[in-house]
């Protein structure tokens, strides 16, 4: 048996081959070889074995012995930039004992003290490196029976084989209603331990889920979602230096509408007293939801709900002949406002007639009517009622009856029973006397010597004779032909002028006897007004002697154009009396001129009835000369702004 040192029980070689070699410890040591030879003894009591011989030769030698190897070679899943997604160091260790112990570490360093046993197969084994934000490493120590030491490190590697993650917040908002925002942006972020991330891929989807293809590098993006109808997502894909990508990941569906609704006025339509407004409103994603309606240009909305497209709104309450600047703005679902649209409408006015009405609060009603009238009547407008209605006159001295019309000044008579306006001329300015208040002067016809001359129209032997226009009813056209026919859509065609030519053969009664020829006859002017009776009326008496254009319940629709002569009575109601001087009532010139009321025929003159100079109600013969005030009738369906004064009189509304 050889052993190095100390031979202790069980140390010892029991049995020596021929020719075996055996190893002992390294060099550089002291080493004591003891060489104990014994043979078998088949006996018990080995004492009887002595003096048996056994030869052989033992030989020291000094050998070289090789050192472990250690061989590693690592396999990997390629990633990208440097990493690998996976690897594993496999160790194969060589030596030329039969027996060694194998340690290995993990580091991240250069290098590390081997402390975990390594479970070895055929000569290898195996270690996988985990994931690490920093490349790796192992070391292996190899110590083999007789103590001979070999430590060595794999080469590197930076492994990342865990996918990463992505998630999504809301960067910024603005929040809006029904649960819709006005503005939305969404952050998309990606997050990796080990390799870190290297870009992010987003895509946005009113759906579930989408593909996420617009690429971004870094680990984070903001995605600004657009206006849509329908609630949107941003789906989301992080993909690591590595080349890890995750699966997608969608954020909460968002309504959103970044784009203010519009609106149009597509038509207004007003009465005295409302506008309606209609207008159309558009909002492509989240839906019109509501329209503010204004009147006051913006400084207050009525809003009402709807989600139409068009909507009408009415302002009730409104006051006539006012401009009103309408503005309307529509509101979407999301709370977003339009710009405002607005239009400039004025309600229908007042006809002409309220609104002159409406500036005489005191209405009064005449019953005498045997003294003038010369007060100051401003403020004050008269009544009377006839067989078609109430008409209001003006009596005494007004000041607030002017009228501008057609380039002309005009004095209001009376408004008729159907509303219409009846004006007399006062000429190119506001002058109250003198000539200027005519067209011209002129006879009222030419030849005198007959009944049928007291006619503003008349034929032979015929009361109420129309076929034959009088001399101051041809001037009276041609002055329209030439004045006023521009203006014709103002005027009246039905309200008629009354030539009364209702006849008596008696100065006191109405009997309807005479009225042609040369028989002495009374007209019905002068009966009523030139009495001791006196009482004036609005009525035409005859029908026939109504002239009137147009179609009407009365007149005999003969006139060319709608123009004629003031009535003795329209004067009488004014406070002009038969044989009275008055110069303080509207009708006072300080010149004679014409009625088309007749007066009498006294059986070789024709007499009408005029304007004296002193504003008494007087008369003349038909072939005398006077001035000529033409008449007309305001339509009841004109506008007219102002107050009536000279300085600011009623102004009839192209």
């Amino acid at each position: 048996m050889i052993s190095s040192g100390t031979i202790r029980n069980g140390e010892g070689k029991t049995i020596l081959k021929e020719n075996e070699i055996m190893l002992t410890s390294p060099e550089g040591e002291e080493i004591y070889y003891y060489v104990v030879i014994e043979y078998p003894n088949e006996e018990e009591n080995q004492n009887d074995d002595l003096g048996s011989t056994i030869s052989g030769n033992i030989t020291v030698e000094k050998l070289d012995y090789q050192y472990p190897e250690i061989n590693m070679v690592g396999t990997t899943v390629s990633g990208n930039n440097g990493w690998v997604r996976s690897a594993s160091i496999n160790t194969t260790i060589t030596t030329q004992t039969g027996e060694y112990e194998a340690l290995y570490c993990t580091t991240t360093s250069n290098s590390c003290t081997p402390n975990i046993s390594a479970t070895i197969t055929d000569n290898s084994f195996s270690v996988k490196l985990n994931n690490n934000s920093s490349a790796q490493k192992i070391c292996v120590k190899v110590v083999d029976e007789y103590n001979q030491v070999k430590e060595g490190c794999s080469k590197a590697y930076k492994v990342d084989g865990q996918v990463p993650t992505s998630s999504t917040t809301i960067a910024s908002s603005t929040n809006g209603s029904n649960g819709w925002y006005q503005a939305l942006s969404i952050n998309a972020t990606g997050s990796d331990s080990h390799s870190g991330v290297s870009s992010i891929k987003y895509c946005t989807t009113t759906s579930s889920t989408c593909t996420p293809s617009t690429n971004v590098n870094g680990s984070t993006t903001t995605v600004k979602l657009n206006s849509n109808k329908s609630a949107q997502r941003v789906c989301t894909q992080a993909t690591d230096k590595a080349g890890n990508t995750s699966t997608a990941k969608c954020s909460n569906a968002y309504s959103v509408d970044t784009t203010n609704p519009t609106i149009s006025i597509t038509s207004t339509s007003v009465t005295q007293n409302s506008i309606s407004v209609t207008v159309s409103g558009s909002d492509s994603h989240s839906g019109i939801y509501q329209y503010k309606f204004s009147s006051n240009n913006g400084s207050s909305y009525t809003t009402v709900s709807s989600t139409s497209s068009t909507y009408t709104y009415t302002f009730n309450n409104l006051n006539a002949g006012t401009t009103y600047n309408i503005a309307v703005q529509a509101v979407d679902r999301s709370g977003r406002t339009s710009s405002t649209a607005s239009r400039s409408v004025t309600t229908e006015s007042l006809p002409a007639d309220e609104v002159i009405l409406a500036n005489y609060p005191t209405r009064l009603t005449r019953s005498i009517f045997a003294s003038t009238v010369t007060a100051s009547s401003t403020g004050t407008i008269y009544y009377a009622d006839t067989s078609k209605g109430r008409t209001y006159h003006f009596a005494g001295n007004p000041t607030d009856n002017w009228v501008r019309f057609a380039g002309f000044y005009w004095r209001i008579v009376r408004i008729n029973e159907d509303g219409s306006i009846r004006l007399i001329y006062n000429g190119t300015g506001t002058g109250t006397t003198g000539t200027s208040s005519q067209i011209q002067t002129s006879a009222f016809n030419s030849s005198y010597n007959n009944n049928m001359y007291v006619g503003y129209m008349y034929r032979s032997n015929q009361v109420h004779g129309l076929t034959t226009d009088s001399t101051i009813k041809i001037e009276l056209d041609q002055w329209y032909e030439e004045n006023l026919q521009s203006h014709a859509d103002k005027i009246s065609t039905e309200a008629g002028f009354c030539g009364d030519r209702q006849p008596s053969t008696s100065s006191s009664t109405s009997n309807g006897s005479g009225g042609t020829g040369t028989t002495i006859t009374y007209y019905g002017a002068y009966i009523r007004l030139y009495g001791s009776n006196k009482q004036p009326t609005f009525d035409c008496q005859n029908s026939s002697d109504l002239y009137t254009v147009a179609s009407s319940s009365q007149g005999n629709k003969v006139l060319d154009y709608p123009i004629g002569l003031i009535t003795a009575d329209e004067v009488a109601y004014a406070g002009g009396v038969g044989g009275q001087n008055n110069n303080r009532y509207y009708l006072y010139t300080n010149s004679a001129y014409w009625t088309m009321s007749p007066y009498h025929f006294n059986g070789s003159y024709a007499y009408v009835v005029r304007v004296y100079s002193s504003g008494s109600l007087n008369y003349n013969r038909v072939d005398y000369t006077n001035g000529v005030r033409p008449v007309i009738n305001l339509s009841p369906n004109v506008t007219i702004t102002g107050e009536g004064t000279s300085s600011n009189p009623y102004v009839v509304s192209s």
